[in-house]
């Protein structure tokens, strides 16, 4: 039996485990349910892996697989089109996929821009910022099915103020403080259930109304209602404390229906909690899309712009697509043609480019997608790359899904050296266990299920991998490590697609294979010979197969560091309203208390604070060289950071890579991380204030929305 920390099985239990289920028993159902149709050995070994934490599967897979409703992707890229009707088949997909959780990426550049004509209607076009914002909107509306009865009291800065009387503007009042209320919903008649606790609080609520539950590090998870039972305990707030923010735990004694009323909700900018009857409940938004627009289309400048406001279009991160002529024109300082149709006009490159950049550092968005290299697919021959997902690790085509997993790295490291034949077998059996995935998954759109099996898509990629290096005592960043990832990572590409020729021979290929036009991709050319010359003769099970997700959730159940980034901090300290609390990376505290006054801090261990631009760059490119998908990176920033040096970076950078986030230190309301001094990080220490546990908080991907 495998026993997980408690910070490891918190998150399991929150997010993934079944009623009862322990750590073994996930694994058993989730390679159970996705092994169906293999030899009951190959169960056994999915199981293995998965328990023994040597593979973790995507966390839509580790939650639904084996329940009675869910999918199994993290990633949906839908299409829109230039006509009301296309629109509006948008907007009916984005409800489906987002009721059960998707991630959707939508290239919005088929939109005509604000003002220009619409010659069968009449009227002008309002123009696809708009038309985003209603997607937007429509993602509050999903997550907005936990209601509140009408009269529920919400504490404001304006005092209580019943539900269905706050306004947009509002400040409702939570651990961080006042955070404004971006929208507010009538969301019709539905069943009303009462709710009340031993110390007098009651609430009406709809049964999947999520309530927060205190955590003992102060942070909270969410409970939907249908999961609460008589006797549990939920966490209230004393009745209008705005002063001093004060929060109690009350045991339920009672729920009880109570009739079908009118229910009302609310989106609360950046906390996603706010105090209904002095309940302490949730509407954290589970809606995440990507926005992409190109940097041709007329529209550009405002789609830029288009987040500068906060709470502005908050389902989803927006990206530019650039080209090639493009960047060559901001280099040369020439004029750049925006068009779409017959409407046309010229502004310089160099604008443009200091406009994303200015919004980048002081915003964090948009992210940065070269449309050339996204168009090198293998699937370019019958599904192109339409847009990709919230991370950006996936380019999908239209309709286009993908099922995630990562090999936990550190896992392999053993007595000071690292296991290849064990790491090649695991890769193998991970292959083959999401290949099974895609038969046994559930698809919300007819479109997807025939996407996905005429091209097979499956991203595999490792977690772990600062870790990795601190245990070779490797410096993240430096030449050594740059030569370690490429090495990584080619040896996954090839033992993954070594795994889909067998897969091949005995399953056949995916659907659309066509042995010429898939040795002629521009990633399948760079293929040793003998894998190139083993696909033409098998032919090969998946079309795409490996990727590297940020894995933030996933990285606190495998006890390691996120998928590529560097370890977030050596010792931080976390401040809100909750209060104070310290964290500190076991490593750091080991070599802090072993070490003599005279060594100086080893070389090799450093964190996200230590790591310059170039060297986060350096390390994205010689990952992505071996990945057929993409590769979720974030590129931290100093406060200082100013244009000119973003500017440096990102022209060269952009042209070996498929896309580029970054994220300035202090950019983002609500930082509330600050480093702690060698100094303080030893009177913890001794204290022993500190915690080695990081919270799902603190390991976010750059568009905090990530379930993977």
């Amino acid at each position: 039996m495998v026993e997980l920390s408690e910070n490891a099985f918190s998150v399991a239990k929150s997010r993934y485990l079944m009623e009862g289920e322990d750590w073994d028993g996930l694994a058993k159902r989730v390679a159970t349910y996705v092994g169906r149709g293999e030899d009951p050995e190959i169960v056994e070994e999915f199981e293995e892996v998965i328990r023994e934490r040597l593979f973790i599967p995507g966390g839509r897979i580790l939650r639904n697989a084996g329940r009675k409703a869910g999918s199994m992707t993290n990633c949906v890229v839908l299409p829109v089109g230039d006509s009301i009707e296309e629109i509006g088949q948008l907007y009916r997909e984005l409800l489906i996929l987002w009721s059960e959780g998707s991630g959707v990426g939508v290239n919005w550049t088929p939109l005509r821009p604000k003002g220009a004509p619409i010659l069968r209607k009449g009227g002008y076009s309002s123009g696809l910022v708009s038309f985003l914002k209603v997607a937007s909107q429509i993602g509050e509306t999903v997550e907005s099915g936990g209601c509140f009865a009408g009269g529920t009291q919400i504490m404001t800065d304006r005092g209580l103020v019943p539900v269905e009387e706050v306004n947009i503007g509002d400040k409702a009042y939570t651990h961080k403080g006042f955070r404004n209320v971006s929208y507010t919903f009538d969301n019709g008649v539905k069943d009303v259930y009462s709710i009340r606790t031993e110390k007098g609080y009651s609430v009406e609520v709809t049964l999947n109304h999520k309530f927060a539950i205190r955590n003992k590090d102060g942070s909270f998870h969410q409970v939907p209602l249908s999961r609460l039972n008589v006797g549990d305990v939920v966490t209230v707030l004393p009745r209008d404390t705005r002063s001093v923010f004060q929060i109690d735990d009350d045991r339920i004694v009672s729920i009880d229906y109570v009739g079908r009323k009118n229910v009302y909700d609310l989106e609360v900018e950046d906390v996603h909690l706010l105090s209904g009857n002095g309940f302490y409940t949730s509407n954290s938004r589970r809606a995440a899309g990507l926005a992409l627009v190109h940097i041709d289309h007329p529209e550009v400048e405002d789609f830029i712009d288009s987040k500068l406001r906060d709470g502005e279009i908050p389902n989803f991160n927006i990206s530019v697509g650039v080209t090639k002529e493009f960047l060559l024109a901001v280099k040369t300082g020439k004029k750049f043609e925006l068009k779409w149709g017959n409407i046309k006009r010229e502004v310089y490159a160099r604008d443009l480019w200091e406009k994303i950049l200015s919004n980048m550092l002081n915003k964090a968005e948009p992210g940065l997608i070269n449309i050339d290299n996204f168009r090198k697919t293998n699937t370019y021959y019958f599904s192109p790359i339409e847009c990709c997902n919230a991370c950006s690790e996936q380019p999908l085509p239209k309709y286009g899904s993908c099922n995630l997993g990562s090999i936990v790295l550190p896992k392999f490291f053993v007595n000071k050296n690292t296991n290849w034949q064990k790491l090649a077998h695991v890769i193998r059996l991970a292959v083959r266990f999401l290949d099974c995935v895609i038969d046994v998954c559930r698809y919300s759109l007819p479109q997807l299920q025939e996407e996905a099996f005429s091209s097979r898509r499956v991203g595999l990629g490792f977690t772990g991998i600062a870790d990795y290096l601190l245990l070779k005592q490797i410096r993240y960043g430096s030449d050594r490590s740059v030569e370690e990832i490429e090495k990584l990572y080619k040896f996954l590409r090839n033992e993954a697609y070594l795994a889909s020729i067998e897969l091949s021979k005995e399953k056949g290929p995916f659907g659309k294979f066509d042995k010429f036009h898939y040795l002629n991709s521009s990633f399948v050319k760079k293929l040793p010979v003998r894998i190139r010359m083993a696909i033409e003769d098998n032919g090969i099970r998946n079309s795409c197969l490996t990727t590297q997700a940020p894995t933030g959730t996933t990285s606190l159940v495998a006890e390691c560091s996120s998928g590529i980034e560097p370890i977030i901090s050596k010792a931080h300290v976390r401040n809100d309203r909750v209060g104070r609390r310290i964290y500190i990376h076991p490593k750091y505290e080991e070599i802090l208390t072993n070490r003599s006054e005279e060594e100086d801090m080893p070389y090799w261990f450093v964190d996200s604070y230590d790591i310059s631009p170039e060297e986060h760059l350096e390390v994205q490119v010689a990952a992505s060289f071996s990945i057929d998908s993409s590769v979720s990176k974030t590129i931290n920033l100093p406060r200082n950071t100013k244009e000119e040096d973003l500017d440096r970076y990102l022209l060269e950078y952009i042209q070996d890579l498929k896309g580029i986030t970054v994220y300035r230190d202090g950019s983002r309301e609500g930082q509330i991380l600050t480093p702690l001094s060698e100094k303080e990080a030893l009177e913890a220490i001794k204290s022993k204030s500190g915690d080695s546990d990081l919270l799902e908080s603190e390991v976010q991907c750059s568009s905090g929305t990530c379930d993977i």
